[in-house]
């Protein structure tokens, strides 16, 4: 039920002149405020949100790419080009025209209206003339015809478009930090993957190194045997070690293939398309506070920004659920012609409306129960920002003590293979001069492999824990860029 104050319609009661001089007044006050506005919200739609924050445009791939794949090119390819980023990007766009929907509330509605009817009969009564011939004269006029300009322009609403607004912009700044937590995302998937190929590469050589040396013992061992110092058991016993070396060396590629092919998803090129990378495995080691981290974290960390937008966002959603039922106060005019007036109803005459509206809601059940629901929500989004935080702060800690563990595994991996490197070495010495067994050396060349690979495979660790705890963080991207 509303309470309404009715427009007050003025066809004689003011002069045409005055009239249009107001319908003219309202009218260009509402084009300013039009125009205003307008440049308000392209101002906001051009401000970036972050200094660091990049919005691609949507569908922007590039087909080719560098001749080498770097870390960095990869990272910033997979940022630039992967869907699910456009599509976060997309929704930013979509959250940020938004709030330029929430603030067209301020905007006066402006409408040209024009309406025609033809009736037959009309009522006539007739009248004596200065002649003394009778004079028809028509009640209305057969053809009526009305056109008019109109301009409706609220005034104040008691903060219930603010509330609206505060809500949109609440809602962009969701989608922005949900675009960044997209970002952090694929870049995570790009190093994974980046990584994963390298250190497939390192294996695959480890395996060749491993064939060759295997080579060169069935070649010793088929010169003993030839001299008369060996026997078929070595030469076979070589080249069974041999044939396991390449079925490791075909599964080492077949993953490295399979790794590359997810790569060049990642980055939106052909599957034909060549993919050379240039890296390492070699990391450094930094010297890292976990309290301090998960301060940090606290500070960056999307997930967590994002939680903390949609409570705010949510906030602002209860404040416009209550706004809703405020009042309103609007004003609206109208100008034009039109005929049907007394005396001459076939004539055109100037017409004129000028009024205001006043809307105080007495009682609306749907807005308080929608208060109700709003304010249910503000409970859930600040519990969920609450929960967010807590699995921040656990997923921090645990990359950081997983990352730890990886430190101390690799001086154990690298004093193993660097002991049996030494031992591989002796053995071959050895073994051309007679004094170990063809098993001997095959053990040792085995156990150097199975040593760089191990040492590989922790360096290969800890360079996926580092980006793993640099995501946890939420500051991954930034910490590449740094490296640059």
């Amino acid at each position: 039920m509303h309470l309404t104050a009715h427009d007050h319609h003025a066809h004689y009661a003011i002069s045409a002149p005055a009239a249009a001089r107001a319908c003219a007044t309202l009218l260009t006050c509402a084009l300013w405020a039009l125009t205003a506005t307008a440049r308000a919200d392209g101002a906001h739609a051009a401000a970036p949100t972050s200094g660091n924050r990049v919005t691609p445009a949507a569908g922007n791939i590039v087909a080719d790419g560098p001749a080498v794949w770097t870390l960095d090119a990869v990272v910033e390819r997979a940022v630039a080009t992967y869907p699910a980023v456009q599509a976060a990007h997309a929704n930013v766009r979509a959250a940020a025209a938004g709030v330029g929907l929430a603030r067209s509330a301020y905007l006066p509605r402006i409408g040209l209206s024009g309406a025609y009817q033809r009736q037959d009969p009309v009522a006539t009564f007739t009248l004596p003339s200065a002649s003394g011939a009778p004079h028809e004269v028509a009640i209305a006029p057969h053809d009526v015809y009305d056109a008019h300009l109109g301009v409706e322009q609220q005034i104040y609403d008691f903060g219930r478009t603010r509330a609206r607004v505060d809500e949109a912009k609440a809602g962009e700044r969701a989608a922005q930090t949900g675009a960044d937590q997209v970002r952090e995302g694929v870049a995570l998937d790009a190093v994974r993957g980046f990584y994963a190929a390298l250190f497939l590469a390192v294996s695959a050589k480890v395996e060749r190194d491993v064939i060759a040396r295997f080579e060169e013992a069935k070649r010793v061992a088929v010169e003993r045997r030839e001299h008369g110092v060996g026997t078929d058991f070595e030469v076979l016993q070589t080249e069974t070690r041999i044939s396991a070396a390449e079925s490791r060396l075909v599964s080492i590629e077949s993953a490295r293939r399979n790794a590359l092919t997810g790569l060049r998803s990642l980055l939106g090129l052909p599957a034909s398309a060549r993919l050379d990378l240039s890296g390492s495995l070699d990391h450094t080691r930094e010297a890292q506070d976990p309290s301090a981290l998960v301060e940090r974290a606290e500070r960056l960390r999307p997930e967590l920004q994002v939680a903390r937008a949609e409570l705010a966002r949510a906030k602002d959603a209860a404040r416009s659920a209550r706004a809703s039922d405020n009042p309103t106060l609007g004003v609206s005019a109208q100008a034009g012609v039109r005929d049907g007036y007394p005396i001459d109803v076939t004539k055109a005459h100037f017409n004129s409306l000028v009024g205001a509206q006043l809307t105080v809601p007495l009682f609306d059940g749907t807005a308080r129960r929608g208060a109700k629901v709003a304010a249910a929500r503000v409970e859930a989004a600040a519990a969920d920002a609450e929960r967010t935080r807590r699995e921040v702060d656990t997923e921090v800690r645990q990359a950081y003590e997983n990352l730890q563990a990886s430190f101390a595994e690799l001086e154990s991996a690298t004093a193993q293979a660097t002991q049996a490197a030494q031992a591989g070495e002796l053995a071959r010495t050895r073994y051309k001069a007679g004094t170990i067994t063809n098993l001997d050396l095959l053990d040792a060349e085995t156990t150097l492999a199975q040593a760089r690979l191990g040492q590989a495979r922790v360096s290969y660790d800890i360079l996926l824990r580092q980006s793993a705890l640099h995501h946890a963080v939420g500051d991954l991207l930034a910490t590449l860029a740094g490296r640059r």
